[in-house]
């Protein structure tokens, strides 16, 4: 009768321990199928692109390397390239959708450090529209070929969540690390023939961004409680 009390003690312990293991468990299936299900709402959504937007037409569509897709582990992915049908420009436009880990991680500085380029203008922040609180602002940074054309690339790319404005903060691991997904949007002109300047392509992928920003709010936007 003395090892009652204390074997019903460890009984009452074992069940609660078991009671709580069991509730973690049951929130993380439920948070992982919750994720996956806004996931996918969302990737349908960033194929939902148009291929006409303003006077930028869409000329083709390209697919990413697999070695950049095991890397972002992204939903979906949308690679185009836009030609102005006024000045013949063209500009690259990336739009992508997956867990934040990877997404952050995945910067052009370090894509195109792999690529044989070299930066030739460190990224800084670019207030694209709106002010304060409610603006949306990216990162641009130019990039030069170490191949004998010397051509330049300009990229402009920030991040959004479900809801809210584009953002290129410091510290994207610290900042946005923590969503369940983000979209990543990133543009990218070539300084060729008739753009001889990389401040000319930046322009051009400026103007495409004015267009694309208010077409992107009707199309990505996700009502969730995660």
């Amino acid at each position: 009768m003395q090892n009652s009390k204390p074997r019903t003690w460890f009984a009452i312990l074992s069940l609660v321990v078991v009671s709580l293991l069991g509730d973690l468990l049951c929130r993380t299936l439920a948070g992982s199928v919750d994720r996956g299900k806004l996931l996918d709402a969302a990737a349908e959504r960033v194929n939902r692109l148009p291929p006409q937007i303003g006077h930028w037409r869409m000329t083709k569509s390209e697919p990413l390397g697999e070695n950049v897709l095991r890397e972002l582990h992204c939903r979906t992915y949308e690679q185009r390239m836009y030609a102005d049908d006024e000045t013949g420009e063209m500009v690259s436009v990336l739009l992508l959708v997956g867990a934040a880990g990877p997404m952050v991680a995945h910067t052009p500085e370090r894509c195109y450090s792999s690529i044989d380029f070299e930066i030739v203008e460190p990224a800084h922040a670019v207030t694209v529209r709106g002010a304060a609180d409610d603006a949306d602002v990216f990162d641009e940074v130019t990039f030069r070929s170490r191949k004998v054309t010397g051509d330049q690339q300009r990229v402009i790319y920030a991040w959004r969540r479900t809801q809210g404005h584009w953002q290129a903060p410091k510290n994207p691991r610290l900042a946005l690390g923590g969503q369940p997904l983000l979209y990543k949007l990133q543009l990218t002109a070539e300084a060729t023939a008739g753009l001889s300047k990389s401040q000319v392509a930046a322009d051009a992928a400026r103007r495409l961004l004015d267009d694309l920003l208010p077409v992107l709010d009707k199309t990505l936007s996700l009502k969730t409680s995660l």
